[in-house]
């Protein structure tokens, strides 16, 4: 586990976030590890600070993705869940992430893929 500010330890995945605190109290920004369950923060070296958490790169194919393999997707506890019905299954979870509507563009589309591991759709959405 890795042991928070408050000495507490949690076994639970720790997600990179902005602490608010110390941008309103101390007016700069500061990276922490944030467990969504019990709330216990860890701080962030100004080392790890300088070294990415994690990209996501989505490269666009000709011709579309065709039979591509969502399921890893799908179950990657990092990727924020959405209560949206599939398409294809009518299963009522997805996970989703943004990407570029185009390489020049700066708006962003939602890509969902239902979490029903018999399914594994993929969509697009403009908002969520």
């Amino acid at each position: 586990g890795v042991k928070g500010a408050d000495g507490g330890v949690s076994q639970n995945m720790l997600f990179p976030v902005e602490d608010t605190r110390s941008l309103r109290e101390l007016g700069k920004r500061q990276l922490i590890f944030l467990c969504r369950s019990c709330q216990n923060r860890a701080t962030v070296s100004e080392q790890d600070a300088r070294e990415p958490v994690y990209s996501n790169d989505v490269n666009q194919t000709e011709g579309g993705e065709g039979g591509a393999d969502h399921s890893f997707v799908a179950n990657d506890p990092t990727l924020p869940r959405v209560a949206e019905d599939c398409p294809e299954c009518g299963h009522s979870e997805a996970v989703y992430f943004q990407k570029p509507l185009k390489r020049t563009s700066t708006a962003l589309e939602f890509i969902c893929i239902c979490t029903n591991p018999g399914c594994n759709h993929r969509w697009q959405r403009n908002a969520l």
